[in-house]
């Protein structure tokens, strides 16, 4: 489900049974994903050249809301221009 990430949104999000995504409505691509054991990972979703890549940009909080809005700002920049994205972003 998209929304618009704040960080009070992000502190709020319980851990679940299973892992789950909070989805950016903000920056296309920008997901936070939330596991059982409540690790938050930043992860970065777009396609090159048709095909589906997953790069991931850091853990929640020692990657804050604002840091991973850019990365993945450019990241999107990079994937239009079918550059090849890297396999892990800034952490």
């Amino acid at each position: 489900m998209k929304e618009k990430l704040t960080d009070g949104a992000i502190r709020a999000a319980k851990p679940k049974l299973k892992r789950y995504a909070m989805t950016d409505s903000d920056v296309t691509g920008l997901q936070l994903e939330i596991t059982p054991r409540y690790v938050r990972t930043w992860y970065f979703r777009g396609s090159v050249i048709g095909r589906r890549q997953r790069v991931r940009l850091g853990r929640y909080p020692g990657l804050m809301l604002s840091d991973a809005r850019k990365a993945a700002r450019d990241l999107t920049g990079q994937a239009a221009k079918n550059e090849q994205l890297p396999t892990s972003g800034l952490s």
